[in-house]
């Protein structure tokens, strides 16, 4: 946005200094350039007044545009650290976002975590893009992300903390699910083991019967 706004205001400058310089030596000659502009700019509202109505129309839209990107504050990049001997130190937001990911990503049961820090100047404002694995407990887990995050902004790093919030979502359970073991054997381990029941004829002839 900066190259664009010195773009614009060198040839705006370039086209003031051309004209008053053409006003000042051939004070006639531009008199009859400016009439001829007005005489053609009547003649083509008259003919083509839609074309002329949309034109000054975008030609508004795109001035608000940039005078509302030109008013806006750019986002700050860096957070002052607090310093006990009163010297001014800058961190930039990159690297407290590099520190949270990577601490916050050894913890157990977190898949993977993305930091989007924001600067006040005298602040961070912190938010968390969390995946977690599907068997932790979602309140607890986030809890300790959240309070680690603060120690590693304020104690580690320094900082003064603001905001801070904690966008979590579950991962997907794995389909590779090992069955759960029966209690019994299968089909035909028990029924080697089930032994049948002994005919009358088997008793007679082992010498069992009464």
């Amino acid at each position: 946005m900066n190259i664009l706004n010195r773009v614009l205001v060198i040839v705006y400058l370039v086209a003031l200094i051309a004209a008053v310089a053409l006003a000042l030596v051939q004070p006639d000659a531009a008199i009859r350039v400016l009439r001829g502009a007005v005489d053609g700019l009547d003649a083509f509202s008259r003919t083509y007044y839609y074309a002329y109505e949309g034109a000054g129309i975008a030609l508004i839209v795109l001035a608000l545009a940039l005078l509302v990107l030109e008013l806006r504050r750019p986002r700050r990049r860096t957070v002052r650290v607090r310093q006990a001997s009163g010297g001014m130190v800058e961190l930039t937001t990159e690297s407290v976002a590099r520190g949270l990911e990577y601490h916050i990503a050894q913890l157990a049961g977190v898949r993977q975590v993305r930091p989007q820090v924001s600067s006040s100047g005298k602040a961070v404002g912190v938010a968390l893009d969390l995946e977690l694995d599907p068997a932790v407990d979602v309140p607890s887990k986030s809890e300790e992300v959240l309070q680690l995050a603060r120690e590693i902004v304020e104690l580690r790093l320094g900082l003064r903390l603001g905001r801070i919030a904690a966008n979590v979502r579950q991962g997907a359970y794995s389909k590779d699910v090992a069955p759960a073991r029966p209690s019994v054997g299968p089909l035909s381990d028990v029924s080697s083991r089930i032994e049948p029941p002994e005919s009358e004829s088997d008793r007679a002839s082992s010498g069992t019967l009464p």
